[in-house]
């Protein structure tokens, strides 16, 4: 999947290219969970191909990754503990999503399972109302 540059002139036309709309070209049509960016959120169904699993003995270093589709999105390395909220919410990937830890699956040995959940990263940076600034698209993938 393309992704919007990370820097430097987005256009109307970059926009709607990358989410699809109408001519003339509104940026009222790119409104968070509007027509064409919609689908904040997608938690995946637990499964091999989608989750989040931890490694390391309990209360030591770990490493953290994030698997989205069969497909490594994040690794992080030297991760201490999973409280609370998980602290690991949002690893950017670089393909226009934002990855999180949705909820704890399972645990054996020194393996932790959690379900994974997504943000598109356009939908999460845009407001849904009011002013849109062009570089709240960076890094931005469809939906």
């Amino acid at each position: 999947m393309s992704t919007l540059q990370t820097s430097g002139t987005i256009s109307f036309s970059d926009i709607q290219t990358q989410f699809g709309g109408s001519n003339p070209i509104g940026i009222s049509e790119y409104y968070k969970n509007g027509s064409y960016v919609s689908a904040p959120k997608n938690i995946a169904t637990y499964s091999s191909n989608y989750r989040v699993v931890r490694t390391g003995s309990w209360g030591s270093n770990g490493n953290v990754y994030f698997y989205w589709a069969g497909t490594l999105k994040s690794n992080i390395n030297g991760y201490t503990t999973f409280a609370g909220t998980y602290g690991l919410d949002l690893q950017d990937a670089g393909d226009g999503y934002l990855y999180n830890v949705e909820s704890n699956y399972s645990a054996s040995s020194f393996t932790q399972y959690f379900i994974i959940s997504r943000y598109n990263k356009a939908n999460y940076n845009l407001p849904t109302s009011g002013q849109i600034s062009m570089n709240q698209f960076y890094g931005a993938g469809s939906n």
